[in-house]
């Protein structure tokens, strides 16, 4: 899909590529909240289905308040959600868990998957750095959380705090400014 889309970015004039990917992702919008207005109990049914799914628990021998606080400790003070090779069965041996375990108290206790999890922690630490090192370039700042690339930093960016970095770094920068 990605190398589709940098086909299309090179054969279209830049104006109408970004013209048409605003378009597709309004119309992603449009076709999410449509879906939700005609069935609103979907998200009820989704959860019900996550829980259905771990019925039979692999948790039933893990002391899940104990994991979820080693899992808090490994990323606040040992911050390895800079490592842009962590990965699910990487972090789940760190915790002494299974894939498996890690996926499941993951998605039952924080209500995630390990990728959104991921994702939001680089995030929150991009967000501080934007707006502690105003020197820093974005990219570096993208790079420095752990992201592998400038576009998946900017669409992980977009997808949770709805702007663009650099945006971000100036409304923050104007408030600060106000104080």
């Amino acid at each position: 899909m990605c190398r589709r889309l940098g086909l299309a970015q090179a054969a279209l004039p830049d104006k109408l590529f970004y013209s048409l990917y605003t378009i597709a992702i309004g119309l992603a919008f449009l076709l999410v909240q449509t879906t939700l207005g005609l069935r609103p109990q979907l998200s009820v049914e989704v959860s019900e289905t996550v829980q259905a799914a771990y019925a039979s628990t692999t948790l039933s021998q893990v002391n899940c308040d104990a994991a979820l606080a080693k899992l808090e400790a490994l990323m606040q003070t040992d911050r390895l959600y800079v490592d842009a090779d962590l990965s699910l069965p990487g972090l789940a041996g760190r915790l002494g868990l299974s894939t498996h375990q890690l996926s499941e108290l993951m998605n039952v206790r924080l209500g995630k998957g390990f990728s959104r999890y991921l994702r939001e922690r680089r995030i929150d630490a991009a967000k501080t750095m934007l707006c502690d090192e105003p020197s820093a370039s974005v990219l570096s700042v993208g790079l420095g959380v752990g992201f592998t690339s400038q576009s998946n930093f900017y669409e992980a960016f977009r997808e949770i705090e709805g702007t663009t970095p650099g945006q971000y770094r100036k409304l923050h920068a104007k408030l600060t400014a106000h104080r």
